[in-house]
């Protein structure tokens, strides 16, 4: 179907190029690789055995994923909306990063908590499961809030007007 291929001995590789559906496939016994490109959807996909990698670039939708079996972790970057995503299998964890709206979310499974940054409003959010517990950082107004479900409580620290709130459920106070 409108193919060439050429094989080699030396350095050992296949070439196969077919203007239907134009694809290019390069395969070399060493390092050990696959190299697939098609123009339609445009996209360049590398396969090594070592260090046991995928690579698949595409221009529509502007994306780059890279699978590796060690540390066993993928990543995908996309130009629209501009991200970046991290997930590893150890130590487990997701990381998701944006330049618009310009935050970062860390998912950690162990010991399972999430973590989000933004820059505008400039605030930090961290929840973990165990103890159970929600903690948001905000440099404008200067305040930082902590509630816990064990022993059921909720603090709030400004630093303008300088001042801090402890609300117990049990015994049920309130210290300010």
């Amino acid at each position: 179907p409108q193919s060439l291929i050429v094989l080699t001995l030396k350095p050992r590789s296949l070439i196969v190029l077919t203007l239907k559906p134009r694809s290019l496939i390069v395969f070399t016994l060493k390092p050990q690789i696959l190299i697939v490109f098609t123009l339609k959807p445009q996209s360049l996909i590398v396969l090594t055995l070592k260090p046991r990698s995928l690579i698949v670039l595409t221009l529509k939708p502007q994306s780059l994923i890279v699978f590796t079996l060690k540390p066993r972790s993928l990543i995908v970057f996309t130009l629209k909306p501009r991200s970046l995503i991290v997930l590893t299998l150890k130590p487990r964890s997701l990381v998701v990063l944006t330049l618009k709206p310009r935050s970062l979310i860390v998912l950690t499974l162990k010991p399972r908590s999430l973590i989000v940054l933004t820059l505008k409003p400039r605030s930090l959010i961290v929840w973990t499961l165990k103890p159970q517990s929600l903690i948001v950082l905000t440099l404008k107004p200067q305040s930082l809030i902590v509630l816990t479900l064990k022993p059921r409580l909720l603090i709030v620290l400004t630093l303008k007007p300088r001042s801090l709130i402890v609300l117990t459920l049990k015994p049920r106070s309130l210290i300010v």
